[in-house]
């Protein structure tokens, strides 16, 4: 099975008008669905690559998104979240 997006990949979700950063993609098995730090579970047609055409965010959003992810991944590092794909 080819892996849409990698974990640790930033994606747009056009579902919840919002930046994410791929936790999980469930690989190698295709859930159709990748856990997102933003929100959670989402379903891989509403997400769109950083920079690819279907990318409808703003910077504003994505410095957002990131600074979120930063939060995340020093304020719980025993999660051992991956580091996002810059």
């Amino acid at each position: 099975m080819k892996v849409l997006f990698q974990n640790g990949e930033i994606v747009w979700d056009a579902g919840n008008n919002s930046y994410g950063v791929v936790l999980n993609n469930y690989a190698p098995n295709d859930y159709g669905e990748i856990r997102l730090d933003s929100d959670g579970n989402q379903p891989t047609e509403n997400l769109h690559k950083l920079g690819s055409e279907g990318d409808k965010g703003t910077k504003k959003k994505l410095i957002a998104a990131l600074l979120a992810h930063k939060h995340l991944v020093t304020n719980w590092p025993e999660h051992n979240y991956e580091r996002v794909f810059y």
